[in-house]
Parts: structure tokens; C-alpha cells; sequence
């Protein structure tokens, strides 16, 4: 009779330790994916500014060609057919 109460307190120290281990093992996890998630979020952020620029870099390359090859129908160096052609295989280009 003695040894059931042993017992019993035993097993209650025993089922506290594992869940008070348990409860701190989910905080800490739950702390790692928020922190993974930000990071995660972060990345995203600077990749989405790095494909706008390029984006615009694109655009701004195309604009200075097509107004350089505008000059040169202009001159007569090139017809506007040969332009237009040029400017769709840039165009073609650009989207790969």
C-alpha cells in the first residue's frame, strides 16, 4: 500500500517533466518556422526587387534599341520591315 502512492507521485513528477519537455520542444519549433518563414519571406522580397529590376533593364534596353533602329529608318540604313523583325526577335528574346 505504501508503494502506490510512491508510484503515483512518481509517474505524476514523470508526466509533468515530459510535458512540460514537450511543450518547450513546440515553442522552439514553432519559433524555428517563424524564423524560416521570415527568412523564406525575405528572400522572396529581394528576388521580386532583382526581377523588377531586370524587368526594367529589359525594357530600357529594348526602348534604346528600337529608338536607335528607328534613327537608322530614318537614315535609310534599314527598312522598317527589317526593324520590326529585329525588334520581334528581341522581344522573343526577352521572354525566355
Amino acid at each position: 500500500m505504501n508503494i502506490k502512492p510512491h508510484i503515483s507521485a512518481f509517474c505524476l513528477a514523470l508526466s509533468v517533466i515530459l510535458i512540460s519537455t514537450s511543450l518547450l520542444n513546440c515553442s522552439k519549433s514553432k519559433n524555428l518556422t517563424q524564423d524560416s518563414t521570415q527568412a523564406q519571406v525575405a528572400e522572396q522580397e529581394i528576388e521580386r526587387d532583382a526581377n523588377g529590376a531586370d524587368k526594367r533593364a529589359m525594357r530600357a534596353r529594348y526602348q534604346a534599341a528600337s529608338d536607335n533602329m528607328l534613327k537608322m529608318v530614318e537614315a535609310g540604313e534599314i527598312t522598317r520591315e527589317q526593324m520590326q523583325t529585329r525588334l520581334d526577335g528581341m522581344r522573343e528574346r526577352m521572354r525566355k
